[in-house]
């Protein structure tokens, strides 16, 4: 895949996807830059995480319109809950809103089955866990896309957790008890996601253990611009 764009680095998202040649996709997606976003322009936290969930239905929609099976959602690191109070509660608010308003649809629409990866035992918020328990049971049966929902995530803690539940350590048990089992073929950063002047997707390397490609960086408007090499 890395080869299309190495030697059509000018190629739009849609081609790239198109090219690539590989059934079973799996994107990750990491939306990042919305505290600043809002910030630069006098908005409030829980009003910027709303709108910034609400392009993010567009974005899942492109990608399982164009055959990826597979997306992990980064909504919220361990890390991240360790900010200041008011800033949890915003983001929190707007994950359990997403969750009960906009995702449902998201999910029947695609037939896409709903995962968490994380420990939500940290939230401290009943409604939200339950909400994510409700999508968790209401999407089981699903099997023609799948969502991984990446909250309270660390990856250290998933590959403690994974070493735990393998005692003989063999490497393939290990892979197997991993949160999310499934290589990546891309995991896209989006910067500044609710601007059209910051509407970057910068596509970052990350462990090679989980499948993950080397950078390259995205200039989009819904994915249509060119891609180049970062």
């Amino acid at each position: 895949m890395l080869e299309i764009l190495k030697q059509s680095p000018s190629i739009t998202a849609s081609t790239w996807l198109t090219e690539t040649k590989k059934e079973g996709l799996h994107v990750g997606i990491i939306p990042d830059g919305m505290r600043r976003w809002g910030k630069e322009r006098g908005i409030e936290l829980l009003e910027t995480y709303t709108l910034a969930f609400h392009q993010l239905e567009q974005t899942i929609d492109f990608f399982f319109s164009n055959d990826v099976t597979t997306l992990s959602i980064f909504f919220l690191s361990a890390d991240n809950l360790r900010r200041a109070p008011y800033e949890v509660e915003s983001v929190l608010k707007a994950i359990y809103s997403f969750n009960t308003i906009r995702l449902p649809h998201i999910l029947n629409k695609w037939e896409c089955k709903f995962l968490v990866a994380g420990d939500t035992t940290s939230l401290g918020d009943e409604n939200l866990v339950g909400s994510l328990t409700h999508l968790q049971d209401t999407t089981n049966l699903f099997s023609k896309r799948l969502l991984h929902a990446c909250i309270s995530y660390d990856p250290i803690q998933e590959l403690q957790w994974a070493i735990q539940q393998s005692p003989d350590k063999d490497i393939s048990n290990i892979l197997k008890h991993l949160y999310v089992k499934e290589p990546l073929d891309l995991c896209i950063r989006q910067n500044h996601p609710l601007h059209q002047d910051y509407n970057v997707f910068r596509i970052s390397p990350l462990a090679a253990l989980a499948g993950y490609r080397q950078a390259y960086l995205i200039s989009i408007a819904y994915l249509q611009r060119p891609i180049c090499p970062y």
